[in-house]
């Protein structure tokens, strides 16, 4: 098994595994392996805090284990876990630098695409830096990238399907941390166009959000079946009544983020629904909270390879998500209340 730089989310229970290890398990050979991989990986990805790693070294110490000993649990677990590859020393992040162009791709059983389509955006960008967050049932998606394996590309396996509204922010916090100015954001499958997206960031200039639009003057829709285009398009005039946003696209997912979007997204968004709802909530928090949006048009392309994951339940999703989202619209869009005046007697 490989990967640029895999996480099992869900593995990790510190407090379980530090109780454990009190308890007189013995840490480099009766500690499961599971959990010895989850912790050396969170180590070594910096995800273990100074206070937690110190519960753990003092639960070691008051069972007895020697530094030695000590030493021999962390080769243990790297010997268990030898695809991180670790560097002394250092935290494996996204490269840092400013004038990069970064991406976030959230991912869903993909691996006969993602590898095809991150070499693609970096013919296009040579210098993009890649969040790739998969929510695959089985890790081909993350093997697949592992070839391609480098300081500017980062992937994240979570061991359910999340939602890609949430990957999309997980990407996002990702890129933030590493000090990026813009986000990019688009899906596995190629039905966005890397080459448009220097295009997207251009557009940033001018505007804190930018939506590549299937549904403005010179966007375009290939190949997909009547059933897809009839729900988009009703989902999409739907939207457009209610939440009155200046754009056609809602649910379209290959936008450009500014920083300072980006950042008022993490603060508020992911708290309703799943699918493509969380597209809608950040076009709804982002328009109503200042920040200026605008939309070019796109060519979306459906898939040639893989399968969608799209689903009936996400229309039900989709429903009440909606309105939800448009309860949010009506907070941000009420009038302040009015202070009451005090008499004076």
């Amino acid at each position: 098994m490989g990967a640029c730089e895999y996480f099992c989310v869900a593995e990790l229970n510190l407090s379980r595994i530090i109780k454990e290890i009190g308890r007189g398990k013995n840490a480099a050979g009766d500690l499961s392996r599971e959990d010895a991989e989850a912790l050396f990986g969170a180590i070594l990805a910096g995800r273990v805090s100074e206070l937690e790693l110190g519960a753990i070294l003092i639960a070691l110490r008051v069972k007895g284990e020697s530094l030695d000993e000590l030493a021999g649990f962390a080769a243990a677990c790297e010997a268990s876990y030898p695809h991180l590859d670790p560097v002394r020393g250092e935290r494996n992040e996204v490269e840092s630098n400013h004038e990069r162009i970064p991406v976030v791709i959230p991912s869903y059983n993909e691996a006969e695409n993602i590898a095809a389509l991150v070499a693609a955006i970096r013919d296009v960008v040579p210098d993009a830096t890649i969040v790739v967050v998969d929510d695959s049932p089985d890790l081909a998606t993350v093997d697949a990238l592992e070839p391609l394996r480098a300081p500017w590309l980062r992937v994240i396996h979570r061991d359910a399907k999340g939602g890609r509204g949430t990957a999309a922010l997980l990407g996002m916090a990702q890129l933030l941390a590493a000090g990026c100015d813009a986000i990019v954001e688009m899906d596995a499958d190629f039905s966005h166009a890397p080459a448009q997206i220097p295009e997207l960031v251009a557009a940033l200039a001018g505007a804190d959000m930018v939506v590549a639009s299937r549904y403005v003057r010179g966007g375009r829709i290939v190949n997909w079946p009547l059933s897809r285009r009839l729900f988009s398009r009703v989902a999409n005039m739907v939207e457009r009544v209610l939440l009155r946003v200046p754009i056609h696209d809602y649910t379209g997912g290959y936008r450009a983020y500014s920083r300072r979007a980006a950042e008022l997204i993490g603060e508020t968004c992911g708290k309703i629904g799943r699918g493509f709802i969380p597209l809608s909530e950040i076009a709804v928090n982002v328009h109503y909270q200042g920040l200026q949006v605008v939309e070019v048009p796109t060519t979306f392309v459906n898939r040639t390879r893989g399968q969608s994951s799209f689903s009936v339940a996400e229309i039900f999703d989709a429903a009440r998500g909606l309105m939800r989202i448009y309860a949010l619209k009506r907070r941000l869009t009420a009038p302040a209340p009015t202070p009451r005046r005090t008499s004076r007697g």
